[in-house]
């Protein structure tokens, strides 16, 4: 008797180890999936951040040459080359 089980049995044993099988594939596929958006959204947030880092040091560069520049430009101002 324990036999006969053991035969009913087979059917449903493979059909779950199949589908364990088909669920583990798609855990992989979405951790890849994952990590490809990771690395796709990563590189222009990036590139967005140092992009704004190099906007703000100009204006700050700016505003500190027309600081420094303003008093030699008045200065000039009265003088004819």
């Amino acid at each position: 008797m324990p036999e006969q089980a053991a035969l009913e049995l087979q059917p449903l044993v493979a059909a779950f180890n199949q589908m364990l099988s088909r669920l583990e594939m798609g855990y992989q596929q979405l951790s890849q999936v994952s990590a490809d958006m990771a690395h796709d959204l990563r590189t222009p947030i990036s590139t967005l951040i140092r992009q704004t880092e190099v906007a703000r040091a100009r204006r700050a560069a700016s505003a500190i040459i027309r600081r420094c520049s303003a008093p030699i430009t008045r200065s000039w101002k009265g003088w004819r080359i």
